[in-house]
């Protein structure tokens, strides 16, 4: 199954999960059933019920404040959505106290799983964990392109002058090398002959070895990117967020439990996820006051970060078929084996989304 966006006015498929079915019985009283009431297979698609459901402005002023813990891989751009929605009073309106935990990318969907986070914006990884067996799932997604930037020094002033170079990426199968690996193919660069990969899991030390000249580039989070940019003349940013792959990158992800036992948390942070969108859109100073409160950047920082992002930015939340297909390909690259798009799709709800877009 393939999944379309949702166009105004227009009927909406909805993404079928395992756990649609018992996920429809739990929201009985709160959201109409996502196609029939009868079970249907994982990657079938769903008629829409004419029953309506809850819509976010029912979920505003909830009367009580949840403490809710976000998962990060560490504060930086991928994390975005929360920086906007916490600076605009948007979590408040929904009732709503998140606090970030920085994660090793490894653990995050373990995280998810133990309880010890409810959402992530690191859909990458996570992804990859559901597609390995993790009670995970992606219930919305909010750019279509990562939020990294590929930076070297100034030996490198086009693509083809990374040939011979030393580039340094996170762990294989950890989002910035996917990417990365993907990004040199485009461009017919043999990762395993035209240059050396050095792979480091920790963000700071890969800066750490472009900084000291022992990389000649980099693929970093755009905020550390923007950093390293200012704070050293000698490196440049040679390829934007919007030059890089069009996959699903960053996100909400939580885990099945939570679906199953606290939809209207879900919807709520779902809710709170798209206005934050909606803001970042429409008030481009205020959104970049936000980016520097949040990372303590630089006025410019600041604005080359929002500009960077808006081209990548999904208004209604919902990735494309072409996307889906990408990531299923990138996925089974980094899992090295085949991945469908039927078992990509199994791993994305947005049934709770599509019901709260109406």
């Amino acid at each position: 199954m393939q999944l379309t966006r949702p166009t105004p006015g227009s009927p909406v498929r909805c993404a079928r999960h395992p756990l649609t079915v018992a996920l429809s019985v739990a929201l009985a009283l709160t959201l109409s059933a996502c196609g029939s009431d009868e079970a249907a297979p994982a990657a079938a698609a769903a008629a829409p019920s004419d029953a309506g459901g809850v819509t976010c402005a029912d979920l505003q002023d909830a009367g009580s404040t949840q403490q809710v813990r976000l998962a990060q891989i560490s504060e930086g751009a991928p994390t975005w959505n929360s920086y906007v929605a916490d600076a605009a009073g948007i979590y408040d309106t929904y009732g709503l106290a998140v606090e970030r935990v920085n994660l090793a990318p490894p653990t995050l969907a373990s995280a998810l799983i133990k309880g010890d986070a409810h959402f992530t914006a690191n859909i990458g990884s996570t992804v990859r964990a559901a597609l390995e067996g993790n009670p995970v799932s992606v219930v919305a997604v909010t750019t279509d392109r990562p939020t990294f930037a590929i930076i070297a020094d100034e030996s490198v002033t086009s693509i083809e002058d990374l040939r011979g170079k030393r580039i340094v990426t996170s762990n294989p199968t950890s989002s910035p090398a996917v990417v990365l690996a993907e990004y040199l193919a485009e461009h017919d660069i043999d990762a395993k002959k035209d240059i050396t990969i050095i792979n480091v899991a920790d963000e700071p030390t890969r800066s750490a070895l472009l900084q000291t000249g022992r990389a000649d580039a980099a693929i970093l989070n755009l905020d550390v990117a923007l950093r390293l940019t200012k704070d050293n003349p000698k490196l440049r940013v040679i390829v934007a967020p919007d030059e890089l792959v069009r996959a699903p990158n960053t996100g909400m992800a939580v885990s099945d439990d939570l679906l199953q036992k606290d939809p209207e948390l879900v919807q709520r942070l779902l809710c709170a996820a798209r206005d934050a969108t909606t803001f970042l859109l429409e008030n481009p100073k205020e959104t970049q006051q936000a980016f520097q409160d949040a990372l303590k950047f630089g006025e410019q920082e600041a604005v080359s970060l929002y500009d960077y992002l808006k081209p990548t930015v999904l208004e209604d939340l919902t990735p494309t078929d072409e996307m889906l297909a990408k990531e299923a390909e990138l996925d089974g690259k980094a899992l090295g084996r085949a991945v469908t798009v039927e078992e990509l799709t199994s791993h994305f709800d947005l049934s709770m989304l599509e019901q709260l877009q109406r």
